[in-house]
């Protein structure tokens, strides 16, 4: 079964928190309704910082962890 049906009619959909690589999501036959364009952001889980890119200004790529309560996704982001 294809991914998208697991989201089927969630026109509204803006991401997705992925808990894997995105090797993995990319192994994932998914369909096509909401992964189309515009298709929402895909995050993947790391739990430490990832890479920075060759500027070291951001992250390289969508990341996402767990907040310090063990349930709320965030965004990697660098910060200043």
């Amino acid at each position: 079964m294809p991914i998208d049906c697991a989201f089927y009619v969630c026109d509204k959909l803006t991401s997705v928190y992925y808990e894997s690589t995105e090797e993995s999501w990319n192994t994932i036959e998914k369909g096509h309704s909401i992964f189309d364009s515009p298709a929402p952001a895909v995050y993947y889980y790391s739990a430490s910082a990832p890479a920075l890119n060759e500027a070291g200004t951001a992250y390289e790529g969508n990341y996402w962890r767990y907040d310090t309560d063990g349930v709320t996704p965030v965004i990697w982001k660098k910060e200043n």
